[in-house]
């Protein structure tokens, strides 16, 4: 018997899922990605009919000073009925006669509004232009009778503009009379004042005559019978939309009993499989513990870098060679720092420290690859530019870290960074018991002497030349080339640069217009010229006296050998 059933138990999968396809087709009878969209153009067509009516009066007395609010109402009315008209064609909703009927009345009944909109465009364009130069025809008009025709044109002027607003037919006959009486002898008598003349005239008769049509049409559009045909297409639609909601609600129900059913049988199937399951559950959760453990003491971007994937899977001798930025961060003084502190009290300010700065490192593309101590060594693979952002940016945030930990007893912390760009071996090292990951280059130890030398040097962040070269966008940085030191394992000399984007802005001003002071004089010195190399610094030395970077270069290159000065 468990046999037979266990053969079948798949016909009856198929069976169960055939008659739920059935159900959910039937209960999904209204396609509700194609109802949101009928119900969104319908509104549109009724917010944009309403406000049609509104922005062509606005564009009839010049409250509007161009017609894109009338245009942008005729717009939305025009895409919404293309919507509507698109949803009927996929046939992806069930309407009726009467909503199909009321549509095609108002599509045509739009149609109508359009031209008639169209053609109040046109005779309203051909209005303003001649309400705008109107006043300016009569006063030409004066000008040109010598204000001997100033009573004349001032009076139609005034009335022509009161009749714009006012339809007062009186008021038109009596500006015709004037024309008749007033105007038409200054355009017989010919020269200059007949022509000013017709042409003042000529706007009067515009304005006569399409103030008439401008108002038909506006009436046309805005009384026009066709007012409630939104209403009723919306009140048709309104009424398929319950129909085909009670037929759905129907087969929803069978749906939800029948799936009800099935959902019964498969959470006993997958209880009883979760009993089985709980030890290897708790197996697996205890091995993600020890992966999360293990993650804190090993990089997983390290691991990356190797092309492991699981702890498993490190073997000793793993290892890689790649090009990548190697930041080096230590705390300046912490010796005597610490000696204020209790043990406890240094381990809670070295976390807190280094708490402060891990999540910059990361924001930035790289990982920690160890804590010395205090000490902090970082690597970063792609762009330089990110690495050399990471170090800026950890000088800010020891700037607030100083404000929030600011106390009577403690020292603001002071750190130097050091920043090079070179080709590393990373890898595993060890024994079978003990191994840990490592990078083995030079570049390393370039990075650990370019922090070294901030101290000596008296600034906060250098860089080394091959970190400067590589930078994508070095004028993103505030940059500036500090001197030339000897590094051991390098035969020449190495160019080293200082990055002060977060000293303060005066600062920063004063050591941007050193930085061509510094270039002169170490190309002054490279020609053998110690005097203009030395007249470079004092003139840098003007601008910021208190530099260390300056003061250390006036002392070496005042010294009595100019030897000794190249060396050093």
């Amino acid at each position: 018997m468990n046999i037979t059933f266990a053969r079948l138990r798949p016909l009856l999968w198929i069976l169960a899922a055939a008659v739920l396809a059935v159900l959910y087709w039937n209960a999904r009878a209204i396609d509700l990605d194609a109802h949101e969209k009928m119900d969104r153009a319908l509104r549109a067509v009724r917010e944009n009919d309403s406000s049609l009516k509104q922005n062509l009066l606005r564009s009839r007395y010049y409250l509007d000073r161009t017609y894109d609010p009338l245009n942008g109402s005729v717009d939305g009315i025009q895409s919404a009925l293309s919507q509507i008209a698109h949803l009927l064609e996929a046939n992806r909703l069930h309407t009726g006669p009467e909503f199909q009927d009321s549509f095609q009345k108002y599509s045509e009944s739009f149609l109508r509004q359009k031209s008639a909109i169209d053609r109040f465009k046109s005779a309203n364009s051909i209005l303003r232009n001649s309400l705008q130069y109107l006043s300016l025809s009569a006063v030409r008009l004066d000008q040109a009778s010598g204000y001997g025709s100033a009573g004349i044109s001032g009076a139609l002027l005034r009335d022509v503009l009161i009749y714009n607003v006012n339809d007062d037919a009186e008021l038109a006959r009596s500006i015709e009379r004037r024309r008749g009486a007033s105007v038409a002898p200054l355009i017989a008598g010919g020269g200059a004042v007949g022509r000013e003349a017709r042409i003042f005239d000529r706007h009067i008769e515009n304005i006569l005559t399409r103030k008439k049509e401008v108002d038909q049409l506006v009436s046309e559009v805005v009384l026009g019978g066709d007012a409630g045909l939104a209403e009723e297409m919306i009140a048709a639609y309104g009424a398929d939309h319950v129909a085909q909601s009670y037929r759905a609600g129907i087969y929803n129900l069978l749906l939800f009993a029948f799936a009800g059913a099935v959902l019964l049988y498969v959470v006993l199937v997958i209880l009883k499989l979760q009993i089985s399951s709980w030890s290897l559950e708790s197996a697996n959760k205890q091995l993600a513990v020890l992966n999360r453990a293990f993650e804190r003491f090993v990089p997983i971007e390290f691991l990356k870098h190797l092309d492991i994937r699981s702890v498993a899977d490190i073997r000793l001798g793993e290892h890689r060679r790649t090009r990548m930025t190697v930041l080096f961060s230590d705390i300046r003084s912490f010796t005597t720092l610490s000696e204020t502190m209790t043990p406890e009290e240094s381990f809670s300010f070295i976390n807190s420290y280094l708490s402060s700065m891990g999540p910059v490192i990361r924001r930035h593309g790289g990982f920690i690859d160890k804590y010395i101590g205090d000490a902090i060594m970082a690597l970063f693979d792609g762009d330089v530019d990110h690495a050399v952002s990471a170090g800026v940016l950890m000088l800010s945030r020891l700037k607030e870290y100083n404000e929030e930990h600011r106390t009577g007893t403690r020292q603001s912390v002071r750190i130097g960074i050091g920043i090079h760009t070179g080709d590393m071996m990373l890898g595993t090292i060890g024994e079978t018991h003990r191994m840990e990951g490592t990078v083995i280059s030079d570049a390393v130890n370039l990075a650990s002497r370019l922090e070294n030398l901030t101290k000596e040097y008296g600034v906060p962040l250098l860089i080394s030349e091959d970190t400067f070269r590589a930078l994508k966008a070095p004028e993103n940085f505030q940059i500036r080339f500090v001197d030339r030191v000897a590094v051991k394992g390098k035969v020449n000399l190495v160019r080293i640069y200082e990055v002060y984007d977060a000293d303060e802005p005066r600062l920063r001003l004063l050591k941007a217009k050193t930085a061509p002071h510094l270039e002169a004089a170490f190309a002054a010195l490279e020609n053998g010229d110690r005097k203009g190399a030395l007249t470079a610094i004092k003139a840098a030395l003007s601008d910021l006296p208190d530099d260390p970077v300056l003061v250390r270069h006036r002392e070496v290159m005042g010294g009595d050998s100019e030897k000794e000065a190249v060396a050093q």
